[in-house]
């Protein structure tokens, strides 16, 4: 730290009011975090199974999208400390401890947000192209690679921003001190990375390349899921079967639950984030908890793909059953038949 931040630390910190809770400490977030990973990886781990092994020939073309439960980046891998308003971040995860630098850590993070947003897109798309009669589908392996190479370079146009972290991050920690003068003490003790101080180019990154970027996947998502529901409910093939109609139909249906459920849980944050901001009633505590919400977005989205598709719901039966009759919690049928004419025949041989 340098001799300014150390002058600041003694000189004009301990005039400041501070978040002093457990929940705003990087331990309050990085223990929580972490803690509730450990709790859902088991059912993480089922889901993946569960998509990976016992997923049917219909939903083949959704299976790997499913898999990418990318999400347990926020709560385990780099677990970010943000500081808001500022726009400056410290990794508390396993990254960290393993020495990554927070540079790498926010590259990381920035691309997987990218390969979050093609994955939602291809989801829609693969079940959009799977209707026969949809005159939009995406017929050729050459443009389905165009299509999703263009909405991989658009969703990542935010990594350009990266080019502008200030080099001399000393500098940058005291220039965000005067718009953010009383930040937790882990703005000092953690290394702390200031992602970008230039007004201009803080204004390019979140008022231009972020809504470029969530229109463009909103735009996509909503165009497949338009033609969707028009040739499943409005115009539907008569060349198919009644049955398999039935079975698109209620496949599509799902697929918009299992991203609606998990978009609302990080929508909800970033609202609540945005209003806060904006009326500067933000703290850190709150900050934390919000990042904690978002990292049990995996969770959510496990929980809700195997309710909403019953080839998962009925291999989950199964697999309970058998864990159940394996611990002998439930006999099967035949087993209690056999039980029973057993005990018939002891009783006899006592009578006699």
């Amino acid at each position: 730290m340098s001799k300014s931040l150390v002058d600041y630390t003694k000189i004009h910190y301990p005039k400041c009011v501070i978040d002093n809770s457990f929940l705003a400490s990087w331990q309050g977030l990085a223990y929580t975090s972490h803690s509730i990973q450990v709790f859902v990886l088991p059912v993480q781990i089922l889901t993946f199974w569960l998509i990976l092994k016992k997923t049917p020939d219909s939903m083949k073309s959704v299976k790997w999208p499913l898999c990418t439960l990318l999400d347990i980046t926020v709560g385990v891998l780099i677990t970010p400390y943000i500081f808001l308003p500022s726009i400056a971040f410290a990794g508390v995860g396993i990254f960290s401890w393993l020495g990554i630098s927070q540079t790498v850590q926010l590259t990381f993070l920035l691309i997987l947000t990218a390969v979050l947003n093609v994955s939602l897109i291809y989801l829609f798309e693969s079940r959009s192209s799977s209707i026969e009669n949809n005159i939009f589908k995406l017929r050729r392996r050459c443009s389905k690679i165009i299509y999703y190479c263009w909405n991989f370079a658009a969703s990542s146009i935010i990594i350009f921003s990266l080019a502008h972290i200030p080099t001399n991050q000393e500098e940058a920690k005291q220039n965000l001190l005067e718009s953010n003068p009383c930040p937790t003490p882990e703005f000092f003790t953690l290394p702390v990375l200031v992602w970008l101080t230039d007004e201009y180019w803080i204004s390019i990154t979140f008022s231009l390349m972020s809504p470029l970027i969530l229109l463009n996947a909103a735009g996509n998502v909503t165009f497949h899921a338009i033609c969707s529901i028009y040739y499943l409910y409005l115009a539907p093939s008569t060349v198919i079967s009644i049955q398999t109609r039935h079975l698109q139909r209620r496949f599509f249906f799902g697929v918009v639950i299992q991203t609606l459920v998990p978009t609302v849980i990080c929508g909800i944050p970033y609202m609540i984030i945005s209003l806060a901001s904006a009326s500067d009633k933000i703290t850190q505590g709150v900050t934390n908890f919000l990042v904690i919400v978002i990292g049990c977005h995996g969770f959510v989205q496990s929980i809700t793909v195997i309710l909403v598709h019953k080839a998962y719901r009925h291999q989950l039966k199964m697999f309970l059953l058998g864990l159940a009759r394996k611990n002998g919690s439930v006999v099967p049928k035949h087993e209690k038949v056999t039980n029973l004419q057993e005990n018939i025949r002891r009783k006899q041989s006592v009578a006699f």
